[in-house]
């Protein structure tokens, strides 16, 4: 086996990531409701669009961790046998506590909730863990289909034809409504970013220019297309800007964003404060995605917090729930049972962390 070492990018994506997820949970209401294009609605709009790369980016920080060269000694039957339950255990369990929540916060019928069920749309966030899980299902296979290739220029043309092809058969079917992708298939618009983060990571991790061209691109695409869609009222524009993140606009973002953030941290030392908060928060982020969504419902729900209307008020927002969010996974973390469900071991972040700070002060006086 190839030795695996410490990749302080991972976690630094991983913690901004999660905080941009937040982000978007907190404004798309008032983003989306809003009667009047003002300054204040201009403000979510950019932040907003400053923060849709975050799902694209965690699967394809997936790609570039579980595709990578050091990975392909592993076994199928270790790596289900290592991830499949990581996923599939709080996949159960949060399924059920959403799918029960989901009837009292909206009073959907019983037979619009097992509809919902049977596609796999439980809660508007655990998609995210299906497509995951799919990801993982194939990613052996996939990894014996890489490791045969030899030519990179082919791969990313492959990578790139599978993107296009995804955008373009996603728009149309936003435009005409002929399918609906059923949970066990969340997986396949997300398999070019799952290939593209592999091939960023290991081969194009220097092209800043063309990932910061990307990223221009991408923004400015995305916030005139919210301001369409605000304008027009129309459902096929509002595709531009659709949470399954197939469009043109928000590939661009995406990818362009998670090149440069690589590019970026490589230079980061370990030893520096943003690697060591990100180290420390990093495990937590798994169960922040899992939590937010059921503390957002339930103020809104029980105390009627009206969502933020403008970005300061936003930022406050995001930074409470991610600090009670974490918290809250961090005391579960605490009880052996809700370890699995929640992926988090608090106690033996804690002592990692420990370590770490104990060599870092050591090292001061070599």
């Amino acid at each position: 086996m190839k030795e695996y070492k410490y990749w302080s990018t991972g976690d630094i994506i991983r913690v901004f990531a999660t905080l941009a997820v937040l982000f978007i949970h907190i404004t798309q209401y008032s983003l989306r409701n809003s009667t009047s294009l003002d300054i204040a609605w201009w403000s979510l709009n950019i932040g907003q669009s400053l923060s849709i790369w975050a799902v694209p980016a965690f699967i394809m920080l997936s790609g570039a961790l579980l595709l990578s060269p050091q990975s392909f000694d592993e076994t199928p039957i270790v790596f289900y046998k290592k991830r499949l339950f990581k996923i599939g255990i709080p996949l159960l369990f949060w399924g059920i506590v959403y799918f029960l929540l989901e009837q009292k916060w909206h009073l959907y019928s019983f037979e619009y909730m097992l509809n919902d069920l049977w596609h796999g749309n439980i809660s508007d966030h655990l998609y995210f863990l299906f497509v995951i899980l799919g990801l993982y299902i194939i990613t052996p296979y996939l990894r014996l289909v890489i490791k045969k290739n030899t030519d990179n220029q082919a791969e990313l043309l492959f990578i790139i034809v599978l993107l296009l092809i995804t955008c373009f058969s996603e728009s149309f079917n936003k435009i005409v409504g002929i399918w609906r992708w059923h949970g066990t298939l969340y997986w396949v618009p997300y398999l070019g970013y799952y290939l593209m983060g592999r091939y960023i990571v290991n081969y194009a991790i220097d092209k800043r220019k063309i990932f910061a061209a990307l990223c221009i691109l991408g923004l400015s695409s995305n916030i005139l297309s919210r301001y369409l869609e605000m304008v027009f009222q129309s459902e096929t524009i509002i595709f531009f800007y659709n949470n399954m993140y197939s469009s043109i606009t928000v590939m661009s973002l995406s990818i362009g964003i998670f090149g440069l953030i690589a590019y970026l941290a490589k230079e980061i030392s370990e030893s520096s404060h943003l690697v060591k908060v990100c180290r420390l928060l990093a495990p937590g982020t798994f169960g922040v995605y899992l939590v937010h969504v059921l503390i957002i419902r339930e103020v809104e729900f029980s105390f009627h917090v009206q969502y933020p209307s403008n970005i300061i008020m936003a930022s406050i927002y995001t930074g409470l729930l991610s600090t009670f969010s974490l918290l809250l996974v961090y005391l579960m973390g605490c009880v052996p049972l809700m370890r699995t469900i929640i992926g988090c071991h608090t106690q033996k972040i804690l002592e990692e962390n420990k370590i770490n700070i104990f060599k870092s002060k050591t090292n001061l006086f070599n």
